[in-house]
């Protein structure tokens, strides 16, 4: 789990974090096919990820309503962790809508 989305051979810089990285076909992970599996395949499919993905659509759009511009305080975090690699803090700094 630890290595997961960051094998070389299919993404290059893995331990970059790069938000337009799956830009080109963001839903190839709901499938069992897919090349990235966040939420999982087959018999281990996670049951709510379709109820994820409409939490978070629904959210992220009712911020950026209210919000013109966003940017990380202080550079991009640094990924700690083993299994789930994630920045401990990320703190934002959010430039109100006109």
């Amino acid at each position: 789990l630890g290595a997961a989305n960051r094998d070389e051979a299919q993404f290059a810089d893995g331990d970059t974090f790069d938000p337009a990285r799956f830009r080109d076909d963001p839903g190839r992970q709901f499938t069992a096919a897919g090349r990235i599996l966040p939420f999982g395949a087959g018999m281990h499919y996670c049951a709510g990820s379709q109820l994820v993905r409409v939490e978070m659509r629904r959210g992220l759009n009712a911020l950026m309503d209210r919000v013109d511009h966003a940017e990380f305080a202080y550079g991009t975090p640094e990924t700690v962790g083993f299994l789930l690699r994630s920045p401990a803090s990320v703190e934002v700094v959010l430039s109100p809508a006109g």
